[in-house]
């Protein structure tokens, strides 16, 4: 064999083997205003603990590289408890237990203020109070 056919052949054989080789998994679209958007409910009380659980998150309609969030837990407008994380690969990031707070006696208003982003487009900030006495 030539070694002019024998480039030929490798260079072929070479080609096949790329072209059999399965590209690169793509990135997630980048995130978008109508894409994602903040959930922040009212805190409510988890009665065998005696916790009062505020709920926010990030819900976005298709998975994306990094969701951040960070809450703020007040009780009578003064913080008690703040906590932040980010989630990847996810196309939802909950903030919730992690910045729970003991009840006390009495009706105190309980609050949670939270804000976000995913990739470059910011939500937030946005504030739920609870609805019930506790």
């Amino acid at each position: 064999m030539s070694r002019r056919l024998y480039v030929l052949v490798l260079l072929t054989v070479l080609s096949g083997l790329l072209a059999a080789v399965p590209s690169q998994a793509k990135a997630p679209p980048a995130a978008s205003s109508e894409d994602c958007r903040l959930v922040v409910d009212g805190p409510f009380l988890y009665f065998q603990a005696d916790l009062v659980i505020p709920d926010s998150r990030i819900e976005c309609a298709t998975s994306q590289r990094r969701i951040n969030i960070s809450s703020v837990h007040t009780r009578d407008g003064v913080e008690v408890a703040s906590s932040s994380r980010s989630c990847r690969n996810q196309a939802r990031c909950d903030l919730s237990i992690d910045i729970s707070s003991p009840n006390i006696p009495g009706d105190q208003v309980w609050c949670v203020t939270a804000s976000g982003s995913v990739g470059r487009v910011s939500f937030g900030p946005a504030t739920a109070c609870e609805t019930d006495a506790f």
